[in-house]
């Protein structure tokens, strides 16, 4: 009988263990203080609830908006905030006068956001990303509660074990409607490799929150024993261009990047980006650059990408890019070899190759040893052997903007020329350069040369008769190759210099068409203006931009650089 008495009082003793104390009820004592959707027995005292018999939430302002819920209060108690009633300002009514509603409490739904973060950079999150064995983490934890409700953080580790103490440190917050970031681990040197995830949790003993479905979402992070290694986006690149290596290492951990001594050469050069720094301590050679070598400090996912900028200057070579632990230079690094290779040029004409001075021609092609400009220019009759720039024809280049694909063009214009300036009939070649040299540095870039085959031009001119009568029409036509927009026509005669109904000078204009041919007609009404006699007609060809004689009208004068001035009308 005592046997059975003693199990019947253990098996009493084991029950009451299993149960599990309520949450204490939370007094709610002054107007515009904050509860909580799942909350249970919420107690309302003090004067600003006194005889309360309702919480009243509208649908927009108090008083000009109607009733959406209401939350009946008995005995100045709620049993529970039902989860899916509106959030915001329930205004409180009392039994004495229903319509007096200046007390109220904010209803919100309790919130809960978890991340992790890495100790050495709070600002860094390894959400999804890995780290390695000796990290520092962070478990930053947010909730909108402010009424000291307890939060566990259940992590559940890659055996599927679940705890809410690592490594001794207790994953516990109460909340208070802030940020808390106080939390901290440190990952043993002997940490489980693999996933661990992370939930915020309300506490079950302590809270009304438990299983109501407002615990965090889960976060996770990789824990990895990783070995130092560098890789490259390209084994080759052709120079102008860049390319990029990517570390790969211990979570926010500096390392030596450089590129190894390749003598006394252009080297590749990393730009200013985020995580390099050009302060560093190694020496990697007394050719090395200072753009070639720097720290480089990983991210949280272990990582970094760094950049890498190439011009024509650079050597076409292989380099060797390492990069070392700066507590184990010798025993941790790893190296990866890109090759700088050099580009190429190419230069088309447009049309056959034999063009008539004056005409326009296409120049054109593609330049990928340099990815701003080609530079041009030409070497032919009468011209400086280093070649000269195009347009002024002395000694120099034209530099031309490369596109982003690559390609290139030119129009040149072989009469607009500098001032004075003039092409002599015979063979050219134009050269495209990568560099700014002459022909006498062509060693030293990548180069393609075209030839073209000047002509001078020419005009030929005929009268639609020998003669005419006073009163008829009579037409001038001919052919001027060497592309010019227009001639001039100029008609000497008794008397007459070219401006009907006056004695003053003047040489009429004719439009050339896209064939070469002109016309120039003089109409009945100017034929009979003319005295008899003989007439003479001079079409002028401007073999190139400018025909190189003016008139001046009023005197009767021709002039032009390098003759005297002459007076026509005197003749």
């Amino acid at each position: 009988m005592k046997s059975m008495t003693k199990l019947i009082v253990v098996a009493m003793i084991l029950a009451a263990a299993l149960v599990v104390a309520p949450a204490a009820a939370r007094g709610v004592s002054a107007s515009g203080d904050n509860v909580f959707v799942g909350e249970e027995k919420l107690t309302f005292s003090g004067t600003d609830f006194t005889g309360i018999t309702s919480l009243v939430h509208y649908t927009g302002e108090k008083g000009k908006s109607s009733t959406d819920k209401i939350i009946s209060v008995s005995g100045g108690t709620i049993d529970e905030l039902v989860k899916g009633i509106p959030t915001g300002s329930y205004y409180a009514r009392n039994a004495t006068n229903a319509n007096n509603e200046s007390a109220y409490v904010n209803v919100q739904n309790p919130e809960a956001t978890l991340d992790i973060m890495l100790g050495s950079s709070p600002k860094d999150s390894v959400n999804g990303k890995s780290v390695t064995r000796g990290t520092e983490l962070i478990f930053k934890f947010y909730s909108n509660v402010d009424t000291g409700a307890k939060v566990n953080i259940e992590l559940t580790l890659p055996g599927g074990g679940v705890t809410t103490n690592y490594t001794g440190q207790p994953l516990t917050y109460n909340a208070n409607g802030q940020t808390r970031d106080t939390v901290k681990v440190i990952l043993p040197g002997d940490a489980e490799a693999g996933t661990y995830t992370a939930v915020a949790k309300w506490d079950k003993a302590t809270t009304d929150f438990y299983g109501k479905g407002y615990d965090s979402k889960a976060v996770t992070f990789e824990v990895l024993t990783k070995a130092l290694a560098i890789t490259a986006t390209k084994d080759s690149v052709v120079r102008g261009n860049s390319f990029t290596v990517t570390i790969t290492g211990e979570s926010n951990k500096e390392y030596y990047l450089y590129v190894k001594d390749a003598g006394n050469v252009k080297y590749p050069g990393m730009i200013n980006q985020l995580g390099v720094n050009f302060t560093t301590n190694v020496n990697p050679g007394a050719n090395v650059p200072s753009n070639a070598q720097a720290n480089v400090t990983t991210n949280a996912g272990g990582t970094r990408s760094v950049q890498f900028n190439t011009d024509t200057s650079t050597e076409a070579r292989s380099f060797t890019i390492r990069v070392e632990d700066p507590s184990a230079p010798l025993s941790t690094n790893d190296e990866v070899k890109v090759k700088v290779e050099e580009g190429s040029v190419t230069i088309t004409t447009s049309g056959t190759g034999t063009y008539y001075i004056g005409e326009e021609i296409t120049l054109s092609g593609t330049c990928t040893d340099n990815k701003t400009a080609v530079h041009l220019f030409m070497t032919g009759p009468n011209l400086d052997d280093r070649g000269v720039n195009l347009e002024t024809l002395v000694y120099g280049n034209i530099p031309k903007n490369v596109e982003a694909d690559d390609t290139w063009s030119y129009k040149w214009n072989t009469a607009q020329l500098l001032k004075g300036r003039s092409l002599d009939a015979g063979g050219y070649t134009i050269y495209a350069v990568s560099k700014p040299v002459d022909k006498n540095g062509l060693s030293r870039a990548k180069y393609a040369t075209a030839s073209v085959n000047l002509r001078s031009g020419f005009i030929t001119a005929t009268t639609s008769g020998a003669t005419v009568a006073r009163g008829d029409e009579l037409k001038i036509t001919g052919t001027a190759q060497g592309n010019p927009n227009n001639v001039q026509v100029w008609i000497f005669g008794k008397n007459f210099y070219g401006q009907f109904g006056t004695n003053n000078l003047t040489a009429a204009s004719a439009s050339v068409e896209s064939d070469g041919s002109f016309e120039h007609k003089l109409k009945s009404s100017e034929t009979t203006q003319l005295a008899a006699g003989q007439y003479f007609v001079v079409v002028q060809h401007p073999m190139g931009d400018d025909f190189g004689v003016k008139f001046d009208s009023v005197n009767g004068t021709i002039s032009g650089d390098g003759i005297n001035t002459v007076t026509l009308t005197n003749l």
